[in-house]
């Protein structure tokens, strides 16, 4: 079980140091996160699914690099913020956190829910997003999971 890290004072002194609208960005994802926590929880995941976009639809791959580079600042927000939470926000957590911001913004994303098998009797699952041609969040990790659902917003 990985640990959450504790604030010091330098990170305090560089949340400080940057600009508004990223702190604006860092406080949607801890909001976003706790909610994606909360339905994950305590929400059927059939009724989770039908906010997660279009089943079984991808999103273009084609989109312009400005807001490329946006998802990806929201994308590394949403790293950085789920270090922090008293909750566990793991995959599940971060791509759901994502493809809410991005869909907010109006910027096209998949979310990719995927399984592997682990060892005899087990299977891991994974989940991660994919905006454009490049995967934001949880593409580090996707090695070896066959993709079994996936949901576009637009």
């Amino acid at each position: 079980m990985d640990r959450k890290k504790k604030i010091s004072r330098k990170q305090i002194y560089y949340f400080n140091r940057i600009p508004f609208r990223f702190k604006l960005i860092a406080f949607e994802a801890f909001l976003t996160m706790a909610i994606s926590r909360f339905y994950i929880l305590f929400i059927p995941f059939r009724r989770v699914a039908t906010r997660m976009g279009k089943p079984m639809h991808e999103t273009t791959k084609e989109i312009d690099s400005e807001r490329l580079t946006y998802a990806r600042q929201i994308a590394w927000m949403i790293e950085k913020v789920s270090n922090y939470t008293p909750w566990e926000s793991k995959c599940l957590v971060r791509a759901l956190t994502g493809q809410k911001m991005l869909k907010k913004r109006k910027i096209p994303s998949t979310l990719y829910l995927g399984v592997k098998k682990e060892n005899v009797d087990g299977l891991s699952a994974h989940a991660w997003l994919r905006c454009g041609n490049f995967v934001i969040l949880g593409g580090k990790e996707r090695s070896g999971y066959t993709t079994v659902a996936y949901f576009g917003a637009d």
